[in-house]
């Protein structure tokens, strides 16, 4: 009978533990990002399906330079609310704060708009066709600012399905929109597709926001000395932010100065594709145990204790992953993208070996230390390291062509991953020793 109980107790922690995570709502979270990639992943078949590889090259090259743009987008002040309204108990506070992000990004959004514009009109751009969609694609900052704001305060306030329902409905509209118009009006059509689908996801957030029991009580305004504050926060996250994805956007920026080849963009294009997939979980789990690791800023043994069993249960789940991926990825490119896309597998595979670095290695790391904070080491590592990155970059290029894109981005991903545990680990036990003294 003891045996009988023994053996029973695992099956009784596994089930405690799955009625936790339901009613904390990860497994809303987990099932809409998968359903989100899902529709995503639609998306990623067609365009390089319908587009010709010129047009695919040109769509890959001009979303590069407006990532550049939607690095600075709001001054990061979306990523604030997350961090102020998750911390504060009371509900006229985490409305005061949601109000004053609101009029700091609207306001620098349309002084950003209004640069860019004039940026975009004097630049000299190498491929026809650049400018044209680049002031169409201007006013999307704004839009995509409080699409954010809207997510960070659903987040903060652990209404997990309700912002499950906002993000997958976006993707679904984005998706079926840019279908639909691409058909029609070809590049024109997949950018003002992106436009509809943020205002129509717009009108539905407002209306998941209106019944939270937050946005009926009276805002308590932070002073200006919080707002402030909260400034200082988001431009220090949107500059490590920007330095980090800055990583990435290089990457497409110098294959296109270096290589100056639309069909090297294409592949790449097709090949990062992956990225989005390799590393949804991770992201699904980052973000939702962000706010958890915030509530515990103070508590660094806890934080320690957490990471450690955090990253342990993601490198099981992501390594098997991306073998089968790496595995796969030939056959992955040929069913989905089309035999013209074939030279892409070898930079796919590469590409899975830095994700592998992203997932296991950094990502986890980097995103507790910004939430315990720590976000001012992360801008310091995160800036050194753009900086080896793009040298790296530069003589992997011109050594081994477009695979030398991933060679630099996996070795950039692993060393600074392994510089931010040993950080986060120097960090909990300083204060852990501290607290015991």
């Amino acid at each position: 009978m003891l045996n009988k109980l023994k053996q029973l107790k695992p099956m009784v922690k596994i089930y405690d533990i799955s009625v936790s995570l339901r009613k904390s709502g990860f497994f809303y979270i987990i099932i809409s990002s998968s359903m989100v990639k899902i529709v995503s992943f639609a998306s990623m078949i067609f365009l390089p399906r319908f587009l010709s590889k010129s047009d695919f090259g040109l769509l890959t090259y001009v979303d590069n330079i407006r990532n550049y743009v939607m690095m600075l987008n709001a001054i990061g002040i979306a990523v604030a609310t997350l961090k102020y309204c998750a911390k504060e108990d009371t509900d006229e506070n985490k409305k005061g704060y949601f109000i004053a992000s609101l009029f700091v990004g609207i306001i620098f959004d349309t002084l950003l708009i209004i640069i860019t514009i004039i940026a975009f009109l004097l630049i000299p751009f190498p491929f026809s066709g650049t400018k044209s969609l680049l002031l169409l694609m201007s006013f999307m900052p704004l839009f995509a600012f409080l699409f954010d704001d809207i997510q960070s305060l659903l987040r903060a306030c652990f209404e997990n399905k309700k912002y499950s329902i906002f993000s997958f409905l976006y993707s679904f509209l984005m998706v079926i929109l840019q279908i639909g118009l691409a058909i029609l009006w070809r590049l024109n059509g997949i950018v003002i597709a992106r436009y509809i689908a943020l205002i129509l996801s717009l009108i539905i957030g407002f209306i998941l926001i209106k019944n939270i029991k937050m946005i009926s009580a009276k805002a308590n305004m932070p002073s200006k000395n919080e707002i402030a504050g909260m400034i200082k926060f988001g431009t220090v996250m949107l500059v490590g932010n920007a330095a980090s994805g800055a990583i990435l956007y290089n990457e497409t920026f110098l294959i296109g100065l270096i290589l100056k080849s639309k069909s090297d963009l294409a592949d790449y294009g097709v090949a990062s594709n992956i990225l989005s997939i390799s590393l949804f979980l991770y992201q699904s789990v980052v973000f939702f145990v962000y706010p958890y690791f915030v509530k515990h800023t103070n508590d660094k043994q806890w934080v320690w204790s957490k990471f450690k069993k955090l990253s342990y249960i993601n490198a099981v789940v992501m390594i098997p992953i991306h073998i089968l991926l790496i595995i796969f990825s030939k056959l992955l490119i040929l069913i989905v993208f089309g035999d013209k896309y074939l030279g892409a597998t070898h930079i796919m595979q590469m590409l899975l070996v830095a994700s592998l670095g992203q997932a296991i290695v950094r990502g986890i790391a980097g995103n507790i230390l910004a939430g315990i904070g720590e976000e001012s080491y992360n801008l310091k590592i995160n800036v050194i390291f753009t900086v080896i990155h793009v040298l790296i970059n530069i003589w992997a290029l011109q050594c081994f062509g477009i695979n030398g894109a991933a060679i630099a981005l996996t070795i950039v991903y692993f060393a600074s991953g392994i510089v931010m545990i040993v950080h986060l680990r120097n960090v909990c036990r300083v204060k852990v020793i501290g607290n015991n003294i």
